[in-house]
């Protein structure tokens, strides 16, 4: 006879995880039918940039059906959140020394902790060395869940197509009785 075609599923999920320079990346994939490829792209603001790439990677892998890709970031310990903005750090202090009198400068102690967490104390750092370092470990992340949820719809698939072969076999079965109880039919209705 003919080959049997190979049936995938539809419906699957694909997670991967791993590390770039102390970062922590995990990468979800879950899709659903749909006719044609539509997605949701879920990145944390850091990672925004990455979205047209990670998507389109994902509809070459994919081809249609309704995805959501959901990415979660971790930075490396001890990664620095921003520069220290001199000029606003300068005008804080200058503005505490101002309101201290003179009698109390003694007494006064700065929180460096705490004079950072002021209103424009960090200046956010440029993305592009985030971006750089996420970009190869999130491609690579990308396909192995992808991997993972092509896989999945090949099980899945292939379950779905023991089900049919036995709901097949049922009505074939039904058919040969009902072909056979035929001939008493129309005599019973004679």
């Amino acid at each position: 006879g003919l080959p049997q075609p190979v049936l995938r599923s539809m419906t699957g999920f694909g997670a991967a995880s791993g590390e770039a320079e102390g970062s922590r990346f995990a990468v979800e994939i879950r899709a659903v039918n749909g006719k044609f490829y539509k997605s949701s792209v879920r990145l944390p603001d850091e990672l925004l940039p990455l979205e047209p790439e990670i998507d389109q990677a994902v509809s070459k892998r994919l081809g249609r059906g309704s995805v959501t890709i959901s990415v979660r970031f971790t930075p490396a310990p001890g990664a620095v959140a921003g520069a220290v903005n001199r000029a606003v750090v300068a005008a804080y202090l200058e503005q505490v020394v101002a309101a201290v009198p003179k009698a109390l400068e003694d007494r006064v102690r700065i929180d460096p902790a705490g004079l950072l967490s002021l209103p424009g104390a960090l200046a956010p750092e440029s993305g592009d060395h985030l971006i750089a370092s996420a970009r190869p470990a999130l491609a690579s992340l990308v396909e192995e869940a992808c991997d993972r949820l092509v896989e999945m719809r090949r099980r899945e698939g292939e379950a779905l197509a023991v089900q049919l072969r036995e709901i097949v076999a049922e009505i074939r079965d039904r058919l040969e009785r009902i072909a056979r109880r035929a001939p008493d039919v129309v005599v019973g209705y004679r």
